[in-house]
């Protein structure tokens, strides 16, 4: 559309902007509201790109460069040249170039990151599949080098199932990870060939090899299941992966910059080294950074106590 010298620049110029921003809305960091309004911006700069080509105020524009105009080439030099000079009186060439280069280095990491996103579905991540008992190890071993985490559960269990929504909420945030349930039997003979505790309970692998197993009481059972304890002890296994593609390498730099909030051990300061490679589980960015709670999330409940106390 560019290269049409009956084209206006500001058609070009918006369906750029519509491209930007439908590739933008692909970002898997994004909260839904988010995406929704990239995709709203696309749509409308797709709409004014269309109604650009009839807008009658550029009407003597396209008559000249339909009259002068019929070597395209020329045309789009002329036109560069133009967009130069403006550029070189701005004093904003530079920068223009920079930002144009950002973008695109951008936009092929969104491209990138949807396509491994949706191999990775393809291949199970993202949710809490089923596996049978007999088939557990063989799973785990196809599903190296990514992290394997599977839950042993039995039928009509309340706290397996509190489990099992917890788990598959997991599944959809670490796509690195493959999460799956398996149902047991009451004389499962499964934790004699892995020497793990009997009965229902977590099973970690990774490079297809067991390096964890917990039950059920380890997260607060009988009574309930501790979302943050599961949590707690999935980190320190390495086994959460954000980003599909990366096996125990990438477990450990996601486990490496993230810290437990409630007496993580001495050396998490050290390991935090490479945090900036790894993208923020709340908002995607690759530097180091905290997250500050609004006051008014607690204002009400601070208030309370004070006038308590």
């Amino acid at each position: 559309m560019a290269a049409d010298p009956c084209c206006p620049p500001e058609t070009a110029a918006w369906a750029a902007e519509a491209e930007f921003c439908s590739a933008a809305s692909l970002d898997p960091t994004l909260e839904a509201c988010c995406q929704r309004d990239l995709e709203a911006a696309a749509l409308e700069a797709r709409l004014k790109a269309q109604l650009s080509l009839h807008d009658r105020s550029k009407e003597r524009e396209r008559a000249a460069a339909r009259v002068f105009g019929g070597d395209a080439a020329a045309a789009a030099a002329a036109a560069a040249q133009h967009q130069q000079l403006v550029e070189d009186q701005l004093g904003s060439g530079d920068d223009d170039a920079l930002m144009g280069r950002l973008r695109e280095a951008r936009l092929r990491e969104l491209r990138t990151a949807a396509d491994a996103r949706s191999e990775a579905q393809r291949a199970g991540h993202g949710t809490l599949g089923d596996v049978p008992e007999a088939g557990l190890l063989r799973a785990a071993q196809q599903a190296a080098p990514a992290p394997f985490v599977a839950h042993l559960a039995l039928d009509g269990s309340p706290l397996d199932d509190d489990l099992d929504e917890h788990l598959t909420t997991l599944a959809a945030r670490y796509l690195g990870t493959r999460f799956v349930r398996s149902r047991i039997a009451l004389h499962s003979t499964l934790h004699l060939r892995l020497r793990t505790p009997p009965g229902p309970g977590l099973l970690c692998f990774r490079e297809g090899s067991l390096v964890g197993a917990a039950p059920l009481d380890r997260f607060g059972a009988p009574e309930c299941i501790l979302e943050e304890e599961v949590d707690k002890w999935l980190r320190k296994l390495q086994v959460l992966v954000l980003q599909p593609g990366g096996g125990a390498a990438a477990a450990a730099a996601t486990a490496a910059g993230r810290r437990d909030g409630g007496g993580g051990d001495s050396g998490s300061e050290e390991e935090a080294g490479g945090e900036w490679e790894q993208p923020c589980e709340v908002c995607g960015r690759r530097y180091p950074h905290q997250h500050i709670r609004s006051a008014y999330a607690g204002g009400a409940h601070d208030s309370d106590g004070s006038e308590s106390e």
